[in-house]
């Protein structure tokens, strides 16, 4: 009995080598090697392919990291400088803002005498520790000085309670027509805490020229006979009887306040 020399198919016993179309004999094996890698490749491209979104998500976070590390910084910079900035103004405040001319050196204020109501005597120095405001007028004034007393109370107003602290003193340069009565009423209508007072020619010229006050009568063909032309200066005195400060007239009344505060906070 001859035996087939035919090659059996891969359907067969799967004994021998296995020829393919174009005649080159493969081995059984290599065709599993190719079935299980072909399989496993088309198991990787699956996974990769439903893993896709999930690798876009980490490099597109790869890429803005550093954007984000830069943001962060910027941000905590930020906020240290803003902090700092801060705690420097509460630290190191800038220095105040006089609204007059300030006086590094003072010199102490003339210690003057005048009459006040029902001529009393009043003296500069009844009124040591507190802050005094010295302002040289007269009533028959038609606009300085019943604005700048206007002004000065409306600063002790805002002042409030620490007001109690500060005496504006007003010195008549009119000796003719105001009285020590009629000036102190005069001052006490702006705010019963004013004080009002005067003095003789003599008195006057002495005061005036302490403080570097200038007053002249002028006739004028008035109702009022005469005009007083005055300086419309104010001069502050501390607590201890020292001159700090020299307010120009017009300076607003919360801007006096602003400087009573500090000489007042001293």
């Amino acid at each position: 009995m001859r035996r087939s020399t035919k090659p059996l198919s891969s359907s067969g016993l799967g004994r021998g080598p296995l020829k393919a179309k174009t005649g080159v004999r493969i081995p059984i094996g290599a065709l599993a090697f190719k079935r299980d890698k072909s399989v496993a490749f088309l198991f990787s491209f699956s996974e990769s392919a439903q893993a896709g979104p999930a690798v876009k998500s980490s490099l597109m976070l790869n890429k803005i990291r550093p954007i984000l590390l830069l943001l962060f910084g910027l941000v905590v910079g930020l906020g240290l400088v803003f902090g700092a900035v801060i705690l420097q103004a509460r630290l190191f405040p800038p220095p105040h803002q006089w609204q007059g001319l300030y006086l590094d050196e003072p010199r102490v204020a003339f210690d003057f005498q005048l009459q006040g109501a029902g001529n009393a005597p009043v003296k500069l120095s009844d009124f040591r520790g507190k802050v005094v405001v010295l302002f040289f007028g007269y009533r028959s004034c038609p606009d300085v000085c019943p604005l700048t007393l206007a002004n000065l109370e409306r600063a002790l107003t805002t002042l409030g309670p620490a007001a109690a602290d500060v005496q504006v003193i007003m010195v008549s340069v009119d000796p003719e027509r105001d009285t020590p009565e009629a000036v102190a009423a005069y001052a006490q209508a702006f705010s019963p805490q004013f004080v009002g007072v005067t003095g003789s020619l003599a008195q006057l010229t002495e005061v005036a020229e302490a403080y570097n006050i200038y007053f002249m009568k002028e006739e004028t063909p008035s109702a009022a006979g005469y005009l007083v032309t005055h300086s419309s200066t104010l001069t502050v005195i501390d607590q201890s009887g020292k001159i700090r400060l020299v307010w120009p007239f017009g300076v607003e009344s919360s801007a006096i306040a602003a400087d009573l505060n500090v000489l007042l906070a001293r």
